[in-house]
Formats: structure tokens, sequence, C-alpha cells
């Protein structure tokens, strides 16, 4: 939370309870060169959630989900809407 200048590279990640990659009100992030491997039978396994941030760069990851591989987010309903920070400012190419 509340990062800049984030790089995430060349990780698998595998069997997550929930959410793999969850940057949150942060700016200036790449995430590549990912493998991350959920149960495709399991709920709530999301690969890679950018929540409230700017300037990220997502690309050439590879993503098998129980749920959704890349999912945007601006917040967690009411108080995510008080806070007013939306998600702008995403590059996402080369999934797998």
């Amino acid at each position: 939370m509340y990062s800049d200048q984030i790089q995430i590279s060349n990780l698998t990640l595998i069997n997550s309870p929930s959410w793999f990659v969850h940057p949150v009100y942060s700016s200036n992030i790449i995430v590549n060169g990912l493998t991350i491997l959920a149960p495709l039978n399991v709920p709530n396994t999301d690969g890679i959630n950018p929540d409230s941030c700017t300037n990220v760069r997502i690309e050439d990851n590879y993503i098998e989900s129980g749920d959704d591989c890349i999912a945007i987010k601006s917040g967690w309903d009411q108080y995510g809407i008080k806070f007013g920070k939306p998600s702008e400012h995403i590059i996402i190419r080369r999934i797998k």
C-alpha cells in the first residue's frame, strides 16, 4: 500500500487462497514475467488486481485462475467511493 516504483518480475506464484498480486494506492508499477497458477475451480483467486493505482504496466504474464485473471479496482464499496481514488493509466498486454 502507498508505494511507488514497484517491480514484480519473474516469479511463479501457486495456489493462493485469494488474490495473488494486489497493489493498493500505489504508482509506477511493473508486473511482468509472472506465472500465476490457481485451481480453476476455486473462486476469488484473481491473478493481478491493481487497486486505486496509477501508471501500471502488466505484461508478458501467464495466468490460470478460477476467477479473474486481471481485475482493475478502484476501492471497495462505500469505502472506495468515499476515498475517491480511481485506477488510471494502466497498460495490459501479452497475457496468456
